[in-house]
């Protein structure tokens, strides 16, 4: 009978370690997902845009017109090896024909810092128009599925890349800014779509002659046109939407993204519309046109806009310059 009793004791004495620990563990996942911002402190945005030490992983995540593809990966710098980070997938812009995943460097430290896992993609771009022949067979199609599979590739690999499968957020500029949509709005299976889609000055709406040189012109124009326009694909099921724009935009008006912005609030889309009357397009950007203060205002509205929807926690490491001194 005494041997039954110490058994018991020590069961239970056992179970006590065990849900304490699960506990605790429970407790550094909730606590130390802010970890990284807490050790950094709050910098402007000048200090990401400087060279640094940090280079960021290069992850291959395709193979596709007889080359490779890679993502651009930061990890926040900490030795905690926390599972389920919030990731931000950046898609840079430049018509679709230029433009490369190193230009969001900088944001690639901001979303580290702010303890998300930060990855650019790099996708295959179209020839421009009048380029000597370099044998490049691109279409719009192509840089659509590219980033598609760097989800797919993304959410495949997520005990690797440590991130949360549920909260990926994908944020992209003027072209970037439509494939950002496209991932959020056309039909897809859920390992390719976003969980949210900020839309930098994203180009929209096809029916602007302007784009319709970048359709790949293999069926009608009409059917084209309406497949590869975010615009005509809203659904109440969509993921949360950010749309930000200039108001002195000239590429991608401020009329275009407020057409998308009533559209999606008629579709039952959880979206948000802000408007800086004083930008320009591109203004994610900075050394581009935008200021300093300029960008640093986007990105926290960008931040702010995660944090309620729960797709970031804590406090942003961001602040204006003027408020640092």
């Amino acid at each position: 009978m005494k041997i039954m009793k110490h058994c018991r004791i020590r069961i239970r004495s056992d179970w006590r370690v065990l849900t304490l620990s699960f506990l605790c563990l429970v407790i550094i996942f909730y606590q130390n997902e802010t970890f990284a911002q807490k050790q950094v402190g709050v910098k402007n945005t000048l200090e990401y845009f400087k060279k640094s030490t940090r280079i960021a992983d290069t992850i291959c995540y395709k193979e596709a017109g007889g080359r490779k593809l890679f993502l651009l990966v930061m990890k926040p710098e900490n030795k905690l090896r926390i599972k389920n980070r919030p990731v931000l997938v950046w898609i840079h812009g430049g018509g679709w024909t230029g433009g490369n995943a190193g230009q969001f460097i900088p944001q690639l430290r901001y979303s580290a810092d702010r303890g998300a896992v930060g990855i650019s993609v790099e996708y295959r771009l179209i020839k421009k128009n009048n380029a000597p022949d370099d044998g490049n067979t691109t279409i719009l199609t192509d840089c659509i599925a590219d980033c598609r599979d760097a989800l797919r590739y993304i959410r495949e690999h997520k005990n690797e890349l440590g991130i949360d499968p549920k909260r990926v957020t994908v944020i992209g500029d003027s072209a970037g800014g439509h494939l950002a949509l496209c991932m959020g709005i056309l039909d897809a299976p859920f390992v390719e779509k976003a969980d949210a889609v900020i839309d930098c000055n994203g180009i929209t709406d096809f029916n602007n002659k302007t784009w319709q040189v970048y359709l790949p012109h293999k069926k009608g124009l009409d059917e084209e046109i309406q497949a590869f326009s975010p615009l005509f694909h809203l659904d109440r099921n969509d993921p949360p939407l950010l749309i930000l724009n200039g108001g002195k935009d000239k590429v991608v008006t401020p009329e275009e993204a407020n057409k998308l912005y009533l559209e999606s609030k008629k579709a039952g889309i959880d979206s948000e519309y802000m408007l800086f009357d004083d930008m320009q397009h591109a203004f994610i950007l900075t050394n581009y046109h935008a200021t300093e203060e300029q960008t640093t205002r986007a990105m926290l509205e960008i931040d702010n806009f995660l944090v309620k929807r729960k797709l970031l926690k804590g406090e942003t490491v961001l602040m204006q310059q003027d408020k640092l001194r």
